[in-house]
């Protein structure tokens, strides 16, 4: 939601020089996006270690957005000569909860480091540790918390899900981003347990450790949803057509909303007509079972209706009127 509120020519100015700081290492080409945004209003990535993760925080101007940001989307000086003070914060990494395509999300602990270092003896146990996840919407948003005990809440979910569909429906790539604050004894019994069954070596790790990350990726808090354009490579609808052309089928497996799948199958020339499409959702086996099945007679019905179709215009040229349809 907070790419939409950009201005626009912040985005289409990002220059050279701006561009170099990005060169870093992402795990995806989400991730380079949100960075890019972020640095235009004023964070700057600036460092990543195994234990550590600094942002740079740009204040200029009291009117919000800043001079300083925006001299460095639109000028060819990064960071240019316009007065501005710099501040930066720390987090020292916790946990990183892996993404899987099970999980459909990833989580990170982080505990800020200024708090800890502003507690009273500088005691290493103090200090706000948060949450962040980020993942699917099908998944991240059943982890919030329940949205009824607050208004607001129940309002920002709402118009979330509706960012959702029209990000998807764009075909946009689309993350939901959550956050949840932990108490020292809360992170504490997590990382004991999480250690241990770590290092286990027990046939069901992998059950035991997604309900251990499980167990703490609970009432999140909403923070953002961010749609992402994932453009497609150069010549990839090319490469399709040449492909159906010589009788080859060409399936595609995806991970996206079926709206989002829809309209990249349609871009990529996959999907020629978007509404002669059968659908097939389903939650389990048994499910999907019965809507292929639903699928296949569906299918079965409209080649039946179009071969009947040519049948009767083929006849009709010798014997008009006439409508023989094949059995």
């Amino acid at each position: 939601m907070f790419y939409t509120m950009l201005p626009e020519l912040w985005v289409t100015r990002l220059n050279a020089a701006t561009r170099k700081l990005f060169e870093l290492q992402y795990y995806t080409h989400v991730e380079s996006v949100v960075a890019a945004v972020l640095y235009i209003t004023g964070y700057r990535f600036a460092e990543r270690t195994a234990s550590h993760i600094s942002v740079d925080v740009i204040s200029t101007d009291p009117a919000g957005l800043g001079v300083c940001a925006t001299q460095a989307a639109t000028t060819s000086d990064a960071l240019c000569s316009v007065p501005c003070s710099r501040t930066r914060r720390t987090w020292e990494v916790l946990n990183v909860l892996d993404f899987s395509s099970e999980r459909q999300r990833m989580s990170i602990i982080v505990r800020s480091s200024q708090d800890r270092q502003l507690m009273s003896g500088g005691d290493e146990e103090e200090g706000e540790i948060t949450l962040y996840c980020k993942g699917a919407d099908a998944r991240v948003l059943t982890l919030l918390a329940d949205p009824g005990v607050c208004p607001k809440a129940a309002e920002t979910l709402a118009a979330s899900q509706k960012h959702i569909h029209e990000f998807a429906c764009q075909g946009l790539r689309t993350l939901v981003v959550a956050s949840r604050k932990l108490t020292h004894a809360e992170w504490s019994a997590f990382d004991q347990k999480y250690q241990e069954v770590g290092a286990s070596v027990d046939s069901d790790k992998e059950e035991r450790l997604e309900a251990c990350m499980g167990s703490v990726e609970r009432g999140l808090t909403l923070l953002a949803v961010t749609g992402i354009e994932d453009r497609l490579q150069d010549g990839v609808p090319d490469a399709i057509c040449a492909l159906r052309a010589a009788g080859i089928k060409v399936w595609v497996i995806t991970g996206d909303k079926d709206v989002t799948a829809v309209n990249i199958g349609v871009s990529c020339g996959l999907v020629r007509n978007a509404d002669a499409i059968l659908r097939c959702t389903a939650a389990g086996p048994v499910e999907t079972r019965a809507r292929l099945l639903e699928v296949r007679l569906a299918l079965q019905s409209w080649q039946l209706k179009h071969s009947s179709s040519r049948e009767y215009s083929g006849s009709s040229r010798g014997d008009r009127g006439s409508l023989n349809p094949k059995p």
